[in-house]
């Protein structure tokens, strides 16, 4: 009899909804990701061809995070045990928390 987890997986498979549901987990758990300080001025925008679109509060951060870059990646890929993100792209905009 299979696990349940193993079915749900399946079907995202299937259905190519890997991508969305990565984002959504990604957006959910984006603080025990990045951290408090981090989250605290970044949202995750969207995810493309392996690239991370995150918003940030101010160029002072976006610029910071630009050095932070492969830290931050290993600690996205890190806390979810696969290669979701392997690259990151920052924009400067209102945060929509």
């Amino acid at each position: 009899m299979e696990k349940i987890s193993e079915i749900i997986k399946h079907i995202i498979s299937k259905r190519k909804w890997e991508g969305r549901f990565g984002l959504a987990m990604l957006k959910n758990h984006w603080e025990d990701c990045v951290g408090k300080v981090l989250a605290a001025h970044t949202v995750p925008g969207f995810i493309s061809k392996q690239t991370l679109y995150i918003d940030v509060d101010s160029p002072v951060w976006a610029n910071q995070l630009n050095y932070m870059q492969n830290e931050i990646i290993h600690k996205i890929n890190q806390y979810f045990s696969k290669q979701i993100v392997t690259k990151l792209f920052f924009r400067t905009k209102p945060l929509k928390k």
